[in-house]
């Protein structure tokens, strides 16, 4: 089984607290990072069959059952090196992400625009 670790530089997601108040000076979206490792990401699948999906919590920071998999339980799914975001054709969540370029060390702020959900044509974190 392979362990994927969502660390450095690889993905970054960012949360919003509840309070509202996320915005910094000049509009910009604070960052709150969070670094999740050791999640299984199935591989041995035989060639053909669907993929079996691990259900991740940012929130909670923990694995969410296969049974919640039509919730808004889960923020991201992992399987292999497939990544789904819980939003578009992959959840009935409002999940979007985007790959933003850099030195993760350098990067002070989430970007305002260019998040897109999954859809038919293609995955928010490409493959």
């Amino acid at each position: 089984m392979l362990y994927l670790g969502l660390l450095g530089g690889l993905f970054m997601f960012t949360g919003c607290s509840d309070d509202g108040d996320d915005n910094g000076p000049n509009g910009s979206v604070n960052l709150e990072v969070q670094m999740a490792e050791d999640i299984p990401a199935s591989v041995g699948v035989p060639r053909g069959a669907p993929p079996v999906y691990t259900f991740y919590s940012l929130t909670d920071g923990r694995i969410i059952a296969p049974a919640d998999s039509n919730s808004t339980q889960w923020d991201i799914a992992l399987a292999g090196t497939t990544i789904l975001v819980n939003g578009g054709t992959s959840g009935p969540g409002q999940g979007e992400a985007q790959i933003v370029n850099g030195a993760f060390d350098e990067l002070t702020e989430a970007p305002e625009t260019g998040y897109q959900p999954d859809s038919e044509s293609e995955y928010a974190i490409p493959t």
